[in-house]
């Protein structure tokens, strides 16, 4: 279980344990069902995908990015690879300094950025990884 995030009340957002799984969000909060009982204080996970998660689909249904999703990016790019031409028109250190802009962007546009760089990451990537040599006959 890969990016688990521990939660114990995070502003206004606070986890309550009940009877059975599933979570449900609810005006200003968070209600989470655990499948057992929870301990006061016990660490609780927040799972949001596996290995084969990219970043596309965690921006898509949660509006995050993970950098540890480099290896479902590079399975991502190599199924479209149209996206790697439009990652093209700009560098990592143009996209770097408009993240580090003064005033700072919008964070919908400070998300689109970090989303461009982890796709950027995993073209560099596949770029470099090596290749399995051919069979010879």
């Amino acid at each position: 279980a890969r990016r688990g995030e521990a939660w114990r009340g995070v502003g206004r957002r606070e986890m309550h344990a009940r009877g059975d799984t599933g979570a449900t969000r609810i005006e200003m909060g968070l209600s989470l069902q655990a499948g057992r009982r929870v301990a006061a204080g016990e660490q609780i996970h927040i799972v949001y995908g596996t290995e084969v998660t990219s970043n596309a689909e965690l921006l898509g249904h949660y509006g995050f990015v993970d950098s540890s999703a480099l290896a479902a990016d590079r399975r991502l790019l190599a199924q479209h690879a149209e996206a790697k031409a439009a990652l093209a028109f700009s560098t990592p250190e143009e996209d770097n300094a408009l993240l580090s802009s003064t005033p700072p962007l919008p964070p919908n546009e400070r998300l689109a950025l970090r989303f461009r760089l982890a796709l950027k990451r995993a073209a560099v990537d596949e770029a470099a990884a090596p290749r399995a040599a051919a069979p010879s006959s």
